[in-house]
């Protein structure tokens, strides 16, 4: 019986050297490190609120475990292993001091744990959750445009809701949002953010806004003896054989003019330019040209009674289709080639006056290189070149076959 308790015990002991053996091993290639994690905090939840309570100022943004853990679990864990909370179950308004607790997910399976956590205790305020309907107030920046006014503004809905703890939702003076107007000639329609204040005009955080965009309408109208008149541009414009006038434009397209209410409602919808007169015009331009302005009317917001006139001039396009014999060249001589089929078509688009001056014979070449090529049947791509670089060109077929045979060419007749 000694004899088998003094075995044992010595198989106890053999064992637990080895486990001090295998964990000094360990600990030396995977040391513990201690340190702070997340590096910047784990952000602090209020989990189990109960009902019917609202937090008032809100939580500390976040709170940092000290860890104690193996290097290689510093080197692979990351802040989504770590949360961080307060439990608000069963609690009563007022003010509490409460523990926060940080968990980490894997911490038991890699041998770490937290030895401690900042802060320690957090302080929560619990109020009663309130409900308050109040209307919204518009700050109107800008003005309207000279000569305009702008109307009552119409909110969409004209009230919104409020909801919070009380202390927050009673220190609330008004809800407001704000547009921005510049110059407006027309009803002005934007969806505009709206949030509450308190006396002070600071901003009053922590409540929710139901809703929290309201759709404004702010109707613009024109006042007495004021009127926009589009701008019309007398021309006489004629551009040479070949060009057209592809646009004209006017900046501004349309003023405002101030008179009498009686004479300004009798004026035609449009204020004319004096006559703008140019010959054989091959290119774009621009003129500043003088309004004609009726005696008693007064332009608004303009001291130079002209505009600028922009003319755009483009050439006139077309198309042209030559016929040409496709010339070989480079090829060995004492070989033959034909060409099939003997005629292509050369296709070029562009300006009407480069294409009138082309001479086909001399400004347009079709030509096959044979260079190092043996007897044999070929599909290749001709290279055209024409003359003009205005001129665009397409070759009608793009391929054509040569057929190379042994034997002298025939020297062509002069």
């Amino acid at each position: 019986m000694r004899e088998w308790l003094g075995n044992a015990g010595s198989i106890i002991l053999a064992g637990l050297l080895a486990v001090m053996v295998w964990f000094v091993a360990v600990n030396e290639t995977n040391p513990l490190q201690e340190g702070a994690y997340p590096p910047s905090g784990a952000p602090i939840e209020a989990i189990n609120m109960p009902a019917g309570l609202e937090l008032y100022g809100g939580l500390p943004e976040r709170a940092q475990a000290r860890l104690l853990a193996p290097k290689t679990f510093w080197d692979a864990m990351t802040s989504a292993d770590f949360r961080a909370f307060v439990d608000l179950k069963g609690l009563e308004p007022g003010i509490h001091s409460l523990p926060v607790e940080v968990v980490c997910a894997s911490c038991d399976e890699n041998r770490a744990r937290i030895v401690n956590v900042t802060p320690k205790q957090v302080a929560v305020r619990l109020e009663a959750t309130t409900k308050r309907e109040m209307e919204v107030q518009l700050n109107i920046i800008g003005e309207a445009a000279l000569g305009y006014t702008l109307q009552r503004p119409i909110i969409t809905p004209p009230q919104v809701t409020l909801r919070g703890p009380r202390s927050a939702i009673d220190s609330i003076a008004k809800v407001q949002g704000a547009i921005i107007v510049n110059s407006a000639r027309a009803p002005v329609e934007r969806a505009v953010d709206v949030f509450a204040v308190d006396k002070n005009g600071d901003e009053v955080k922590g409540i929710a806004i139901e809703p929290p965009q309201v759709a404004v309408r702010i109707p613009v109208e024109q006042e007495q003896g004021f009127r926009d008149l589009a701008v019309t541009v007398v021309r006489d414009i004629q551009p040479s054989t070949g060009y057209w006038i592809s646009n004209i434009t006017v900046d501004p397209p349309t003023v405002t003019v101030n008179g009498p209410p009686a004479l300004i409602k009798s004026l035609p919808n449009s204020l004319q330019t004096t006559p703008l007169t140019e010959r054989d015009v091959t290119q774009s331009f621009q003129r500043r040209m003088p309004l004609v302005v009726p005696d008693g009317v007064t332009l608004v917001g303009r001291s130079d009674p002209s505009v600028l006139v922009k003319v755009d001039v483009e050439v006139e396009r077309s198309g042209r289709t030559i016929e040409k014999t496709p010339e070989t060249r480079n090829l060995a001589p004492d070989l033959t080639a034909s060409v099939a089929p003997q005629r292509v078509q050369v296709i070029l688009s562009g300006p009407i006056p480069e294409l009138r001056k082309l001479d086909p014979d001399r400004d347009v070449n079709v030509v096959i290189d044979l260079a190092g090529l043996g007897p044999g049947v070929y599909t290749i791509t001709p290279q055209v070149t024409v003359a003009s670089d205005a001129l665009q060109k397409r070759l009608v077929p793009d391929r054509v076959e040569v057929t190379i045979s042994a034997g002298t060419p025939t020297p062509r007749r002069p």
